[in-house]
């Protein structure tokens, strides 16, 4: 058992899936792995999209950027 706030990775995951098929171009690949770690989930989604420019990478999480 994973003790997780479900509203949040809900919210997390879908967010990871929304970017990740909203720019991969037609015949792309979303990969979604899920890996069970001991008292703990890793979660990777890699796509084959053009990715994040380097110098937008330290606002990646702020909120509404």
């Amino acid at each position: 058992m994973v003790n997780i706030d479900a509203d949040m990775i809900n919210r997390v995951i879908r967010n990871l899936l929304d970017n990740a098929i909203k720019h991969t171009a037609y015949g792309g690949v979303v990969r979604v792995r899920l890996i069970d770690r001991v008292n703990k989930i890793l979660v990777t989604v890699k796509d084959t999209g053009a990715g994040i420019p380097k110098d937008h990478l330290p606002d990646v999480f702020d909120a509404f950027y």
